[in-house]
């Protein structure tokens, strides 16, 4: 089940929530205009994918101690994992290689946002991946960067 975009700001109206909740609800409410994933598998473009990380990774930034910083984390490192990683139908790295697609949307990434969290652990990925393309590897160095072993 999905919600309707617009579902709590129609619900609630922008001007009487604090500002963290507002870019809280406008955030899921952009998220819900589209399905993200379905059968193990990415269903966004990478940019989409690169915008929901950016868009959490700011809250969390810009709220640290906001009543919803630990959902807002919790949705970072969601977005984050399958940003780095994909899903079982949808792998960033196959036969040993970066998905073109993939790549590009990494290197904008690290260009658009080269100080945020995103941007670094982002950029130190693309380091990793000229390393190794060991799956396992890869897994366990982004499960240890996000908290998620």
């Amino acid at each position: 089940m999905q919600l309707k975009p617009n579902f709590y700001q129609n619900l609630f109206g922008q001007q009487h929530l604090p500002a963290d909740y507002q870019l809280y609800v406008n955030i899921n409410a952009h998220e819900d205009s589209s399905l993200f994933q379905a059968d193990a598998g990415i269903i966004v473009p990478w940019s989409e994918a690169a915008r929901r990380v950016q868009d959490w990774d700011n809250f969390c930034t810009k709220y640290p101690d906001s009543k919803l910083a630990k959902q807002a984390q919790e949705n970072y490192t969601y977005y984050m994992d399958c940003f780095l990683l994909g899903e079982d139908n949808t792998r960033t790295v196959e036969d040993g290689q970066l998905v073109p697609e993939v790549k590009e949307a990494f290197e904008q990434y690290v260009a658009e946002y080269p100080g945020t969290r995103g941007g670094r652990l982002v950029a130190a990925f693309l380091q990793l991946l000229a390393e190794t393309k060991d799956r396992d590897r890869l897994n366990a160095w982004v499960r240890e960067r996000l908290g998620t072993e």
